[in-house]
């Protein structure tokens, strides 16, 4: 989603919170480009450092300003670039079984998004290892948190 230095300009200096409501940082600066789409914050996080956030993981919920995970954002835009391909390829297919497009039209047609989906599975192997990483991570603390309580 893309969001406007107007509907942004009013969180400067609010929390940036995560999708769970959590507190990630301050915003103390925003990037935009020409069209004055948000391209990133600055934001503090509360131990001195700034860091960057792109603005393409950035949402608007009610009062807040959300900053969704890189995996969350990777996934909903294979998701949706996956239902796009698969819903153009039936609709193709139908065009072709009902004899409103020719053989040779179809096969082209159809290699390219069967191409398309072929680099989509790719990507979702990518997403998969890095979701993989970040349960490891979660699970190692859990761990940690179970023995510290222990």
């Amino acid at each position: 989603m893309i969001i406007t230095l107007e509907e942004i300009r009013r969180f400067l200096g609010r929390p940036l919170q995560d999708p769970y409501g959590r507190a990630y940082g301050r915003i103390v600066g925003i990037s935009a480009n020409l069209r004055d789409e948000v391209t990133a914050v600055g934001v503090e996080v509360g131990n001195g450092e700034f860091v960057q956030c792109p603005g393409d993981r950035l949402s608007i919920s009610g009062e807040n300003l959300v900053l969704l995970p890189a995996w969350k954002q990777e996934s909903d835009v294979f998701r949706k670039e996956f239902e796009v391909v698969t819903k153009r390829l039936r609709a193709l297919d139908e065009l072709f079984s009902v004899g409103d497009i020719q053989k040779d039209v179809y096969e082209d047609l159809r290699k390219q998004h069967e191409d398309a989906i072929n680099q989509l599975k790719s990507k979702r192997i990518e997403i998969l290892e890095t979701l993989n990483l970040r349960t490891g991570t979660l699970g190692t603390q859990l761990r940690q948190l179970q023995t510290h309580r222990a």
